[in-house]
């Protein structure tokens, strides 16, 4: 991460021990390995991945409403275990796929940042697919690595590596 980012690429320092046991127990979730250990021994937030950094645990990928954890959301299973473009290939009017991409963006999912344009970070902490790192957008969700360690190291999934090599450059924020 010093290699990459600087020095100065923690945005927090690791989070008490006390802290992810008390946020796990008011969700009812045991946070994936090895994210948890992340969080309470390297840092609990960083400069990045993704591009807008990574969020403290717990925290929004950015300020959008859909993006606030309750205290039901990290219980509901993540409904997916296989990539689905829903964009041009469902129907967005119909109920049942409107509440599953609900389900998809809330349902399982701790945030963990962004790279802008919707396309947003997620580890899944409950479901089938637990432990897995996601990106999830206003289109898509799609699984990009195995676990937070291969996500950070960004040894993404062969399905997912394409599409992260080719995204297109954010601009800064101003």
């Amino acid at each position: 991460m010093e290699a990459e980012f600087g020095a100065r690429w923690r945005l927090a320092p690791p989070a008490e021990e006390s802290t992810v046991v008390a946020f796990e127990a008011s969700h009812r979730v045991k946070l994936p390995e090895p994210y948890r250990t992340f969080v309470v021994s390297v840092a609990n937030g960083a400069i990045g991945p993704p591009h807008y950094g990574l969020v403290g645990f717990g925290e929004p990928a950015w300020e959008g409403a859909g993006q606030r954890l309750t205290a039901e959301s990290l219980q509901r299973p993540f409904p997916l275990t296989v990539a689905w473009l829903w964009d041009g290939n469902e129907d967005d009017s119909d109920e049942d796929v409107l509440t599953r991409i609900e389900e998809v963006h809330r349902a399982g999912t701790l945030p963990l940042g962004t790279d802008g344009d919707g396309m947003d970070y997620a580890l899944i902490v409950t479901g089938a697919s637990r432990g897995e790192v996601w990106m999830l957008s206003g289109e898509f969700a799609l699984p990009v690595a195995r676990d937070f360690g291969d996500w950070i190291r960004r040894k993404y999934l062969p399905d997912a590596k394409w599409l992260l090599d080719n995204r297109p450059v954010v601009p800064e924020m101003c």
